[in-house]
């Protein structure tokens, strides 16, 4: 996965997800990064619940957090100013 910061532009490397994901959401909340949910492969009906974070300003290593209630793939997340949550729809 390749992340470009805008204050620095350049494309720094980070590590590889934990998990293979295809149509998962992502978000940014401050300097954490989450990616959740998603499948396997692009056309069959496998569905993750787990999502991962990573920090952006150590950029060491994804690490696991709460899993969503339910399985999702292909759907879109919002977070909201001043809450300390992310959305899923």
């Amino acid at each position: 996965m390749l992340i470009l910061l805008l204050q620095v532009k350049n494309f720094p490397e980070f590590q590889v997800l934990k998990f293979k994901r295809v149509g998962a959401t992502a978000v940014k909340i401050g300097n954490h990064l989450y990616v959740a949910g998603g499948g396997d492969k692009p056309y069959d009906s496998s569905c993750k619940t787990s999502t991962e974070m990573l920090d952006l300003q150590k950029c060491e290593e994804w690490v696991g957090v709460s899993d969503m209630a339910e399985p999702r793939k292909h759907f879109s997340s919002a977070v909201f100013k001043g809450f300390d949550l992310i959305s899923y729809t």
